[in-house]
């Protein structure tokens, strides 16, 4: 009995006496986001000296509410680690580093740190804008105990898949815009796309649409367009069309690609004569983890 009631002393002795001994002595957290893992794949953008330039991190406690949130670009110093005191308890903490590209110019970084990825719950955050850039995530289960401090080592995941559509033969005069839609067979939603951080998954079927100006290309081959989605499973076959359209809107040539084998955290590419009337063009589609795919259209 003298034992027991020595424990429960110890116990309360780490606690707050002016709480009434409910809130213990908080923790120092410390957090390492510069782990990108990117598993198999022939997408290579990420790694520790060249990764994305925006991190969202938030930690929420056993009841979902967010305790603590930061947000970080590249160019701040500690860029990638974090530290601050948490409470006694369970938390999970949920983390999404990802590209964030200027508009009009997809190629070049945008430095507003305002432009993030929202997080509100371990199953549910947006990215920025429509056209998905690279994306990393991951969540963590912790629990945190009075007064000890607390070091974990997250490593995010690439969690969008990629594709690229490359046109072997010249783009002809008077086109205009190419426009790629991924997954015809969701439904057309407007606005940021969504995923769940727990799986990395989709939040909902949606298509993915991209529309580029292609007109510096005409006269040329070999030109290429491509986006990039979350996946409603870890491998996915889905349909995508690609079309070319005149400055008055009207069609030059459209394809749509059957059962495009798609997997996350990597690229497919296809490739064919997409202009030529009457051609037998093949699309290989290289999707990274050693498998090619040949479909004529």
């Amino acid at each position: 009995m003298l034992a027991a009631l020595v424990g429960l002393a110890a116990i309360f002795s780490s606690c707050s006496v002016k709480e009434d001994l409910a809130v213990c002595e908080k923790s120092e957290v410390y957090v390492d986001l510069l782990g990108f893992g990117l598993e198999r794949s022939s997408l290579t953008k990420a790694s520790e000296t060249q990764a994305p330039h925006r991190i969202v991190f938030k930690a929420f406690d056993s009841s979902g509410k967010a305790v603590y949130d930061s947000t970080q670009v590249s160019s701040q110093e500690g860029f990638g680690s974090l530290s601050f005191e948490l409470s006694p308890g369970a938390y999970t903490f949920v983390a999404v580093a990802h590209d964030v590209a200027l508009t009009g110019n997809p190629a070049a970084p945008n430095p507003d740190p305002t432009v993030a990825a929202s997080v509100a719950s371990k199953e549910q955050a947006t990215v920025p804008e429509p056209l998905i850039q690279d994306t990393f995530c991951d969540t963590l289960n912790v629990t945190i105990k009075p007064g000890v401090p607390f070091a974990a080592g997250m490593t995010l995941p690439r969690i969008i898949s990629s594709f690229e559509i490359y046109l072997n033969d010249k783009v002809p005069e008077g086109t205009k815009m190419f426009k790629i839609v991924a997954n015809t067979s969701g439904s057309a939603i407007s606005g940021n796309a969504s995923f769940n951080p727990s799986t990395g998954l989709a939040s909902t079927d949606r298509q993915y649409v991209k529309e580029v100006d292609i007109s510096a290309g005409i006269g040329k081959p070999n030109n290429h367009i491509g986006l990039n989605l979350f996946l409603n499973a870890d491998d996915e076959d889905i349909d995508i069309t690609a079309t070319a359209y005149n400055a008055e809107g009207q069609v030059i040539a459209s394809h749509t690609l059957k059962d495009v084998p798609m997997k996350r955290n990597c690229l497919t590419v296809a490739r064919g004569n997409f202009f030529t009337t009457g051609g037998s063009g093949t699309l290989s589609f290289l999707t990274g983890w050693g498998t090619e795919h040949n479909v004529r259209y």
